[in-house]
């Protein structure tokens, strides 16, 4: 490879005593700032002197330390839980920026809850009055140090990456850009966990209160020794922050996991440097675009590249599935063997601890076991969900309802229509054909909704997750999950609605009938879009104006015993195949049978609180 002759960054001519390869600029960028962090931490090269007390914990060895402060392997007293312990370094307690960047991050992570972000578990002041942020443990390394490492193969670096790219995912859908994503933010524990970490940085999309003087204050040390997972855009400082300078960032650490190195400049297409099928490229180019206006607008077709590369290595993976499956029944029967041996059986773990839903509000949602959040709306003592049931969410049903007749199914729903027997979008129109939920016809992701589901499904789905956690003892007090009402859905959605994902030019992708109209503006998603891709309504609803229709029901009894309800029912709201700006509102609903589906319908579940009416109730 021929060496770069211009700065990745700005298109700038190289010289000779380029360093990394950036321009002088850029590289003064990224490290101004860095020299007074060096010699204070040359001041106390032993980081367990530093340490105070912490009331509540007991301080282990250090983990870590940074311009900012140092981390800790701690014990909380009360409950004997190990944690990570983030402290405020003594010479940023007293500026006001840089505490308050501090308690931005814990901010952020209590508004985050997802398995790929580290949790937040509490925060306080030491005895010396220093801030500290008490966090989720991951016993391993960071990224960047296993990179140095070793060099990870295909099918590991995939895995990473997909992880990765949901967290990222889950945290945009909540308003939060990361702005500093790079390997050595990204934990990696011994059990193959994969963590988002350091969200010192992150910044919410609705906040225009100051927040990003604290970026312009501390961005540049942080970023030191990484420069090139900073976006063009950021790096000169010249764009206010978005999503999209998280994706530019994935495409490089995609590029980096699976050659060892970040693309440089005119860099080498992916499926050369790693041997992988070309599909992979165009997503990493458009996810690398130097204009973010041209970037990718989500990660998602990144994790479309990478689960195509996944199916090209899929006989590796399956041999290295085995063989790990094998090692831990062998060392799970060691384990139980020496057990026996010793005389000293495990202890059965302590009943789980459930968060109360009525506790729920739209700024701190409730989670259930599937990772779906609801918040109050659509009605008194009524929690909906915040996104469409989400592929992920659906998969676990479809499994579980494959047994001749389970206990969330009765009689009556034997008529129930198959599930692969969906109409698919063709050149003339909605037709009968083989596609279903699992392939609707086009490229989707966990994230993207469910499509092409039949209401009696989607009430099925309700009873089934009522009755899992129910029995786990998730729900109390008579609370299950439903369908809304076609009222309730449009009192959720509020007066009006924006236009998200609806068919615009990009829609018109064959099939595509031609008589169908689109609107005029570009979403960028031709069919369905990952949950939570555009701005939520001010209730915390997302993808009320696009995405997929959604199915609602004329009754709300929790009992689904009885027949089958006769006549027509609604699903609400616009799709990606809505091209008419009268039908992109609150009120507009349209009537089909239950037992028909297209890959345009979805659905959203409601969480009831209320008591269930009586036995012997009439239907509405």
């Amino acid at each position: 490879m021929e060496p770069e002759t211009h700065c990745p960054h700005c298109g700038e001519a190289l010289t000779g005593d380029a360093i990394q390869g950036l321009c002088a600029i850029c590289l003064a960028r990224s490290t101004a700032g860095r020299l007074d962090d060096l010699l204070n931490l040359a001041d106390h090269p032993a980081l367990d002197g530093l340490a105070p007390a912490v009331p509540g914990f007991v301080l282990h060895q250090a983990l870590g330390i940074g311009g900012m402060g140092q981390v800790y392997e701690a014990t909380e007293i009360a409950s004997g839980l190990s944690v990570a312990v983030k402290i405020l370094s003594p010479r940023w307690t007293s500026d006001e920026e840089a505490a308050a960047r501090f308690r931005a991050e814990a901010e952020a992570l209590r508004q985050l809850e997802h398995p790929g972000i580290v949790r937040l578990h509490s925060t306080g002041l030491t005895e010396d009055g220093r801030l500290f942020i008490a966090m989720e443990l991951v016993t391993g390394c960071d990224l960047g140090r296993l990179l140095r490492a070793e060099k990870l193969d295909p099918s590991r670096a995939c895995d990473i990456f997909l992880k990765v790219c949901a967290a990222l995912q889950h945290a945009h859908g909540c308003g939060i850009v990361h702005r500093d994503l790079k390997p050595s933010n990204i934990l990696i524990g011994r059990d193959g966990t994969v963590k988002l970490a350091d969200f010192g940085l992150a910044r919410h999309l609705s906040d225009d209160s100051g927040s990003h003087v604290i970026g312009n204050l501390t961005e540049t040390r942080d970023t030191f020794g990484t420069p090139y997972y900073i976006a063009p855009e950021a790096l000169r400082g010249r764009q206010k922050d978005t999503p999209a300078a998280d994706i530019y960032a994935a495409g490089v650490l995609l590029y980096h996991l699976l050659t060892g190195s970040p693309p440089l400049g005119n860099y080498t297409p992916l499926s050369q440097a790693a041997g992988l099928p070309r599909s992979v490229d165009a997503p990493l180019a458009a996810a690398l675009q130097a204009d973010p206006a041209k970037r990718s607008a989500t990660v998602a077709g990144l994790i479309r590249g990478v689960e195509a590369t996944q199916r090209r290595q899929s006989w590796r993976r399956r041999k290295l599935i085995g063989l790990g499956t094998a090692a831990t029944l062998l060392l799970t029967a060691a384990a139980w063997t020496f057990g026996w041996l010793a005389g000293r059986p495990a202890p059965p773990p302590p009943p789980p601890v459930f968060t109360n839903p009525t506790l729920a509000t739209n700024a701190l949602p409730w989670t259930n076991s599937l990772g779906m959040k609801f918040v109050p709306a659509g009605g008194p003592n009524l929690l909906f969900c915040v996104h469409e049931t989400r592929r992920r969410d659906f998969e676990g049903f479809s499994l579980a309802d494959q047994a001749p007749l389970p206990e969330w199914r009765v009689p009556a729903q034997k008529t129930r229509r198959r599930l692969e027997n969906v109409q698919t979008l063709t050149s003339t129109g909605w037709q009968d054909g083989r596609t279903s939920w699992k392939d609707p016809g086009f490229a989707q992701t966990p994230e993207d909704p469910a499509t092409g589901i039949a209401q009696l499904d989607a009430e099925i789905f309700c009873t089934w997750l009522t009755v899992v956690e129910t029995r786990e003892g998730r729900l109390k007090n008579a609370a299950y999950y439903r369908l809304p009402t076609a009222e309730e859905w449009s009192l959720a959605a509020g007066a009006s609605l924006p236009t998200e994902n609806c068919a615009g030019p990009e829609a018109r992708i064959d099939p595509w009938p031609a008589s169908w109209p689109v609107l005029d503006g570009n979403d960028n998603f031709p069919r369905t879009s990952p949950a939570g891709s555009f701005p939520p309504l001010p209730n915390g609803l997302y993808d009320m104006g696009g995405n997929v229709t959604e199915w609602t029901s004329s009754i709300a009894v929790r009992n689904l015993a009885g027949p089958p309800a006769a006549g027509t029912y609604f699903h609400n709201g616009p799709s990606w195949a809505t091209g008419v700006a009268q039908q992109i509102t609150a009120g507009y609903r349209r009537s089909a049978r239950r037992l028909k589906a297209t890959v345009e319908n979805g659905f959203r579940c409601v969480l009831d609180l209320n008591p269930p009416p009586p036995p012997d109730a009439p239907l509405e």
